[in-house]
């Protein structure tokens, strides 16, 4: 049924769809500050240019926050799945790092007001 130029043409697209992509997303606008909330209040907007370490305490939950060169990472939590810590450091406008566990939302807000399609 499938010859082999069939499915080398079928790598050959996916190939060019996967970089594309990469491409696309990584031509994201640089944020200029963070906005961080917890439980669905502001807890806090600062500003990326600035680093500075944010320590989240709430019961017995805890979050730190680094903003560093720009970006912005979440350097540790005591919850349980981690999947907040292994998220890469985020930079651009509208990125965003949850940790679902303790409800925390990092939010990057700023940069142009159009996005990356309509600009």
């Amino acid at each position: 049924m499938f010859k082999k130029a069939d499915i080398f043409l079928y790598i050959i697209i996916l190939v060019i769809g996967l970089v594309s992509t990469y491409y696309i997303a990584s031509l994201g606008t640089p944020g200029s500050s963070v906005r961080i909330t917890v439980d669905g209040e502001l807890y806090g907007t600062y500003p990326l240019s600035v680093d500075n370490t944010i320590v989240i305490n709430q019961d017995e939950a805890q979050n730190i926050i680094v903003i560093s060169g720009g970006k912005v990472s979440m350097a540790d939590s005591n919850c349980p799945n981690k999947t907040c810590v292994n998220h890469s450091p985020i930079g651009n406008a509208g990125e965003t790092i949850v940790c679902l566990p303790h409800k925390v939302l990092i939010e990057i807000i700023g940069g142009d007001e159009y996005d990356g399609i309509s600009s």
